[in-house]
């Protein structure tokens, strides 16, 4: 807790002096608080109400909202709001109850089969009339489950944007360490393809493809699975995109070893000649993007041993 305060106080520092254009979510949340701390505060206000635990939670919710939106800290900010909402329900008539039951169900028909059945197993589905007695905590709980829904999508969306953010930046990193190396060693290494030396410097640029193309099969396979309704947290980890590219990186070297070797001619791996840099360099950003030529040799290679 005492970590996050002082994250929030130098977070809220920085903001002061070098104000940043908000992110259009932290704007919208900003927006939203303050006009339901105005559209609240009557119900809060009403003599019925004042004292109430539920109103004193709401505030103390929507302070701690606040504060959270200062520090930048947004999904945090929207589950407190979402929460504050919550606690109206306790203040709210029978009628609005009702009222909100059937928004809530029509709601529910874009969620998940399973929150869907769940919403409809506490107020009902729409084929059928509200309950009549119908209260504040089975709406709470109602609204709680198409909470979790939309905080998870928001989860969901921050995982691949950090994702794309990553794989974008590796493609960037790889064009430039590939465009200085056509500058300062492709020449080279056409001038003296024999050398020992010359196969170094070659090796770099066969890992460089392989890393290039690993990172564009990365993003491709990315942006499927950001179609999906469901992703996993492992699925989206960084370290685990970063393991399959270096080992797409590390079958591109392995390729480029065999065809080098004597191996090359007894497997026929490709039907076509390999004779110039570009053939290589080719063939090294095809292994890192697909696995399945890897494993092509190693089957093949294991054939011919058998």
């Amino acid at each position: 807790m005492e970590k996050a305060q002082k994250r929030g106080l130098f977070v809220g520092w920085i903001s002061k002096h070098w104000p940043l254009k908000p992110s259009p979510r932290w704007a919208r949340l900003s927006g939203s608080l303050k006009a339901y701390r105005l559209e609240v505060e009557r119900r809060i206000n009403l003599p019925e109400n004042k004292g109430t635990q539920w109103a004193l939670n709401l505030n103390k919710i929507l302070d701690q909202c606040q504060s959270q939106l200062d520090a930048h800290e947004v999904d945090e900010a929207w589950k407190s709001f979402d929460a504050a909402r919550r606690l109206e329900l306790f203040g709210m008539e029978k009628l609005e109850l009702q009222q909100k039951a059937r928004i809530l169900r029509q709601e529910a028909a874009k969620l998940s089969e399973w929150r869907k059945r769940a919403i409809y197993s506490i107020i009902g589905d729409p084929d059928h009339p509200v309950n009549d007695e119908i209260v504040a905590g089975m709406l709470y709980e109602a609204t709680m489950v198409r909470d979790e829904d939309f905080n998870n999508t928001y989860y969901k969306n921050r995982l691949i944007r950090n994702l794309f953010r990553l794989l974008f930046n590796l493609l960037f990193l790889w064009g430039v360490l590939i465009f200085i190396y056509f500058f300062t060693a492709f020449n080279f290494i056409n001038s003296d393809q024999n050398s020992d030396y010359s196969n170094g410097v070659f090796m770099v640029g066969i890992l460089l493809f392989g890393l290039l193309g690993a990172t564009t099969s990365s993003i491709l396979i990315t942006r499927q699975r950001s179609g999906q309704t469901r992703i996993t947290e492992i699925s989206s980890n960084q370290f685990v995109t970063l393991s399959r590219i270096f080992v797409g990186a590390a079958f591109s070297i392995f390729i480029f070893m065999i065809l080098k070797s004597e191996m090359a001619a007894k497997i026929n791996l490709f039907t076509f000649e390999i004779n110039k840099p570009l053939d290589y360099f080719a063939i090294a950003f095809v292994s890192g993007f697909a696995e399945r030529l890897a494993r092509n040799a190693i089957e093949a290679l294991a054939g011919k041993e058998n």
